[in-house]
């Protein structure tokens, strides 16, 4: 058993056994769904894998770096276990890994982006409500969630809401007037000399 704050494990390392003796044998294994958790020391050493499914084993402790050593990984299932902690960045070296499910754990932080990080959704992430940025909504920028914050931006610019009211008051008040005269007179004689009077300047 490895223990420790890489990867608890609570089962024996039955799959090992199951399939050959030591690590070894499974070097050359391109998928495994294992039914019972091996150390992840030993899993870092499988370079052809293809394949990785580890999920509902309840799994506690962090995803170790040396996941980051499976080079040929085209899809990684972790989910529906108990692991915490932040996801390694070591991850985003995987360039084949087109799959990856995360979901259902306790991970919190900043998910890492780059390579293949880039083009998962937030299924991948779901149940992880410590969990932040892309894909997600949920911004690690805590400013950036607050309203004042955004408003004071938008007033900076030119754009806030005071300056929209002003200039929907103005608008309205200059059509009340052109509206009166218009109704009172029944002419716009007015408006033409005012626009011809600019004219002529």
């Amino acid at each position: 058993m490895h223990a420790g704050p890489v990867l608890l494990l609570d089962r024996a390392l039955g799959a090992c056994a199951s399939v050959g003796s030591g690590a070894g044998r499974l070097a050359g294994l391109a998928r495994v769904t294992v039914s019972a958790t091996p150390s992840a020391s030993i899993i870092g050493e499988w370079h052809s894998l293809i394949g990785l499914n580890l999920s509902h084993k309840a799994i506690t402790g962090v995803i170790p770096g040396s996941f980051g050593n499976l080079k040929n990984l085209e899809w990684l299932d972790l989910s529906w276990n108990r692991l915490k902690g932040e996801i390694p960045v070591a991850l985003i070296n995987l360039n084949f890994l087109a799959v990856l499910n995360l979901s259902q754990n306790q991970f919190e932080g900043i998910i890492p982006t780059g390579g293949q990080f880039n083009t998962f959704g937030n299924d991948s992430y779901a149940g992880n409500p410590m969990l932040c940025g892309f894909p997600l909504s949920k911004s690690c920028n805590k400013s950036e969630d607050r309203l004042p914050h955004s408003t004071f931006q938008h007033e900076e610019s030119g754009f806030g809401w005071k300056a929209v009211a002003v200039g929907y008051a103005c608008g309205f008040l200059f059509g009340m007037l052109l509206g009166y005269n218009v109704f009172m007179t029944g002419k716009l004689q007015w408006l033409a000399s005012l626009v011809e009077g600019v004219f002529n300047e």
